[in-house]
């Protein structure tokens, strides 16, 4: 399923090949438009392909504590991606707005590719109990994708409001003429 979303909503896929295993974090800007949902996260192995491990943490804040304290109580928490086939899904419901910074953070080691110029990644490398450093100005390579979320234009809205408040009226008018008419039989 992870693999069919419509839009990619971030990605990063140009730095190099790293060789560090440790629990990771990135800052994710979303492109311009959305919301999106059926949100699917993925770093990316040495070998280019997908990568995902435990879960990753979706927030709207950043995150200088340790990856054992990452949990739905995190500052800033909006959901939590569970990996299955490369892939870190967030469960139905769950969206990004388009224009918008969002961090997300590995709760499992890793090795990843990246390393390229860009916002900013978090790296901890001593463990579950030690804090993530940000390393400013670089990314790892991660790719953020989602469905659009489709809402009816507002002449579809409005149409529908004028319909239903047509058939109202038009409820109240027969029973309005029903009494009248059942005196003149």
């Amino acid at each position: 399923l992870s693999t069919v979303h419509a839009d990619t909503v971030s990605s990063v896929t140009n730095g190099g090949v790293t060789s560090l295993s440790g629990y990771w974090g990135e800052t994710v800007t979303t492109i311009a438009g959305g919301p999106w949902d059926a949100l699917a996260l993925n770093f990316y192995a040495s070998s280019g392909a997908p990568e995902a491990v435990g879960d990753v943490y979706l927030l709207s804040q950043q995150y200088l504590g340790t990856p054992s304290n990452l949990s739905s109580s995190t500052p800033g928490f909006i959901a939590e991606g569970t990996a299955s086939g490369g892939f870190y899904d967030f469960a139905n419901g769950v969206t990004v707005l388009g224009g918008t910074e969002y961090w997300v953070y590995t709760d499992a080691a890793l090795i990843l590719t990246g390393d390229a110029v860009g916002n900013e990644y978090y790296y901890d490398g001593g463990g579950a109990t030690s804090a993530f450093n940000a390393f400013p100005g670089r990314d790892i390579n991660y790719t953020l994708t989602g469905s659009l979320v489709t809402t009816p234009e507002p002449g579809t809205s409005s149409l529908l409001l004028i319909g239903v408040a047509s058939l109202g009226l038009m409820i109240v008018a027969r029973k309005r003429i029903s009494p009248s008419h059942q005196q003149a039989t």
